[in-house]
């Protein structure tokens, strides 16, 4: 199970009252499911400009900051017993930390599955809202005892040209990078590509404006895009869809890299071109989670060089590398259905070797 479902296990055997909380609307409903699920109760509601707290209540901490002030949500937050923070490195901010220090009850948890212990700022941060780590389960172990399935990074080297200054901003340069037309081409012909071999396909955009891009090039695929301008049951239905198979395709922006659960993916194209090698990982782990019939996750980075995203390719790779996350390298030269036929063979090999140890470690 995941994070959510053990808060759940904790949230059900409670003599008294708790809260989780989130930071994203999409995560609220799909809390309050799997929460539902677990506790077998009603869950109450936080979020979306409702205020209905039950004994279990999820809640955005947006929601929360604004109803701060009113009198019942104070004789609401004093008779909490347990807060729980989903994602808690995103919650060291001044707005959030005085929305949860206004409600701080006797017992206060943290999850997260990117926390960054060896960054001393959020380390001191984190411990000082839910004090210190009391447990951990790296992703290798995770693999290794096949409670995630097997996966691989393919960093595919793209010589993107830029025309830009060195002088141009971070977010000029941006926008040159995902309006190239190559490398728009190069993630088309992938997509193409993986779901030509019957795979289930996520594409990872920054912007909104790359997500529409892509989309456009793709119109002829039936897909969906996944973005924060979509509202929340849209977004929860597109997940529904893609993993009952209706759609094999989903286009998304930052959403996914907030603890969206959609299991059947079995190839990501990370387009992203990222600077942070924390958000890379947890990409990659939200791929990997079971799913019946899912044969491993083959992730595609696309992997910029000989220019300024180039050293953000090569951070990306130490996480992984770090992590224990096999990590095979590709030109684009090659061709997007070379590349794809040669990754899904590395990742036969891996799933079978796999289920090879699940069968030993059973007998």
């Amino acid at each position: 199970s995941g994070k959510t479902a053990i808060a759940g296990e904790f949230l059900k055997h409670l003599q008294g009252s708790g809260v989780f909380i989130v930071d994203e609307l999409t995560l609220l409903e799909q809390s309050r499911l799997e929460i539902a699920r677990v506790t077998g109760e009603a869950i109450g509601i936080i979020g979306r400009g409702e205020f209905q707290p039950q004994r279990v209540t999820c809640a955005t901490v947006q929601t929360l900051y604004l109803h701060a002030a009113r009198r019942d949500f104070r004789l609401w937050a004093r008779k909490l017993h347990v807060m729980i923070i989903d994602e808690i490195h995103v919650c060291l901010n001044n707005r959030q930390r005085k929305v949860l220090d206004a409600i701080r009850p006797p017992a206060v948890f943290g999850l997260t599955a990117t926390l960054q212990l060896q960054r001393r700022n959020v380390l001191m941060q984190a411990t000082a809202l839910a004090g210190a780590v009391i447990f951990e389960f790296p992703l290798a172990t995770a693999t290794k005892q096949a409670f995630l399935t097997p996966g691989i990074v393919v960093q595919i080297e793209h010589p993107t040209v830029m025309l830009s200054s060195r002088k141009e901003s971070w977010s000029e340069s941006y926008r040159q990078l995902t309006a190239d037309a190559e490398r728009n081409r190069l993630i088309e012909q992938l997509a193409r590509a993986a779901l030509a071999a019957g795979r289930a396909v996520i594409i990872l955009a920054e912007w909104v404006a790359h997500v529409d891009r892509l989309s456009a090039q793709l119109r002829d695929v039936v897909h969906c895009c996944v973005l924060g301008r979509v509202d929340s049951a849209t977004r929860l239905q597109a997940k529904h869809d893609f993993d009952a198979g209706r759609i094999r395709l989903i286009i998304a922006n930052r959403v996914f890299s907030k603890g969206v659960d959609i299991r059947k993916v079995d190839v990501i194209i990370d387009a992203t071109a990222g600077r942070n090698p924390n958000g890379a990982l947890q990409r990659y782990g939200r791929g990997v989670r079971l799913a019946e019939q899912k044969t491993g996750l083959l992730y595609l980075d696309i992997a910029d060089h000989n220019n300024r995203f180039a050293s953000s390719a090569k951070a990306r790779s130490l996480a992984w590398r770090r992590a224990g996350v096999q990590i095979y390298r590709a030109s684009s030269s090659r061709g997007a259905t070379k590349i794809i036929d040669q990754a899904l063979k590395q990742l036969c090999f891996r799933y079978n070797t796999f289920e090879s140890q699940k069968i030993t470690k059973r007998a």
